[in-house]
C-alpha cells in the first residue's frame, strides 16, 4: 500500500440516510486497524461521501457521521485516536452517476489515506467528543 494515496474501502458502503457499519464493513475495518496497530508511525485520514439526494448541509453532516462511525470503530479495535483524522465531503466528489440507483450506491463510499504524519492541507476533524451535529442539538 502506498502512502499518501486514496483507497476506497470497497466493503464499507452505506445505505441511504444511514451511517451504521454492517458486519462486512467491520471485517474490512479490522484489517485496516491491524495495519495501524502494527505500525505506530502510520496516520490515517478517513474521507466519506454521500450521493446527492438531500441538501448540501444534510449530506455534509451525514458524511461526517459516517467518517466518525469509521474512526470510532477503529479506536474500538485499538487504533490510537491521535493518529486518526476524518472528513465528510457530502456529495461534492461523486465517482458515479447520481441519477441511477447503482451510481448513488457507489457514491455513498468511504476512502482512506495512510501517511507518516497528519495531512496539513486538510481541514479534518480530530475531536471525537467535540463533534456535534445540528440534528443532535
Amino acid at each position: 500500500m502506498q502512502l499518501d494515496t486514496n483507497y476506497v474501502l470497497n466493503d464499507v458502503l452505506f445505505k441511504t440516510n444511514e451511517y451504521s457499519l454492517d458486519e462486512k464493513a467491520k471485517n474490512s475495518l479490522k484489517i485496516l486497524a491491524d495495519k495501524l496497530n502494527n505500525d505506530p508511525s502510520l496516520h490515517l485520514t478517513v474521507h466519506t461521501h454521500t450521493d446527492t439526494d438531500g441538501s448540501d448541509q444534510y449530506n455534509k453532516s451525514l458524511s461526517t457521521k459516517r467518517a466518525l462511525a469509521i474512526t470510532q470503530y477503529l479506536v474500538l479495535l485499538g487504533a490510537d485516536k491521535e493518529r486518526l483524522d476524518f472528513l465528510g465531503h457530502g456529495g461534492e466528489k461523486p465517482i458515479a452517476d447520481n441519477s441511477q440507483p447503482e451510481g448513488k450506491k457507489k457514491n455513498r463510499r468511504a476512502e482512506f489515506q495512510l501517511s507518516r504524519g497528519r495531512f496539513k492541507d486538510l481541514e479534518t476533524n480530530t475531536g471525537f467528543a467535540e463533534t456535534i451535529f445540528e440534528d443532535e442539538q
